[in-house]
């Protein structure tokens, strides 16, 4: 089980550590990262995660379900899509994640009705009452309550994790997190 959680480390690594610098003037470009950095990233921070549900507008990524897919068939996790394109559809996709699909994270693609405050509120209210990660790309999420964000930037992965969340959710801090990545906490 250790050299495994080394392997699934080192491969991670390797996807991440060869990052460029982009650098304008006195600004760092950030970036998103991509699907499998984020899903290892999920992966190292709750080891074991079978079920992932994933709410984003989906005519808004081409060609998500087949990479994940693909990526989900090769980490041996379930890879749960739910097209949320309005706010009504929220509540409904979120509730169904959880209770009927039994996911152990949710990560939130923040475009359209989920980019909303409304919707913000209520995913970070309902994963937190739910024991559920909660997985964003906007640092402005975790200090609501999410769990974890990571961005590229300056040569390495900058990770914002919520204190409170992580705590809450049972989950551990491994020391490749703090030497390998930019860590906040907040």
């Amino acid at each position: 089980m250790m050299m495994k959680k080394w392997i699934i480390g080192l491969v991670f690594a390797s996807l991440v550590l060869p990052l460029q610098r982009s650098i304008a003037g006195d600004r760092v470009t950030v970036a998103k990262l991509s699907t499998m950095q984020q899903i290892f990233l999920i992966k190292e921070l709750k080891s074991g995660i079978k079920k992932i549900g994933i709410l984003c507008n989906v005519s808004q990524h081409p060609g998500l379900k087949q990479k994940l897919a693909r990526i989900g068939a090769q980490l041996g996790i379930s890879m749960i899509i739910e097209n949320t394109p309005d706010l009504l559809s929220v509540s409904k996709n979120f509730k169904h994640l959880v209770n009927q699909m039994k996911v152990e994270a949710i990560w939130v693609f923040p475009d359209g009705a989920l980019n909303q405050e409304v919707a913000k509120k209520y995913l970070v209210k309902e994963a937190i009452l739910s024991k559920v990660m909660l997985v964003t790309s906007d640092p402005e999420w975790v200090k609501k309550g999410a769990t974890i964000c990571a961005q590229k930037g300056n040569d390495q992965i900058r990770i914002f994790l919520n204190k409170k969340a992580v705590t809450l959710l049972g989950l551990e801090i491994s020391d490749g997190f703090s030497k390998n990545f930019d860590l906040v906490l907040n």
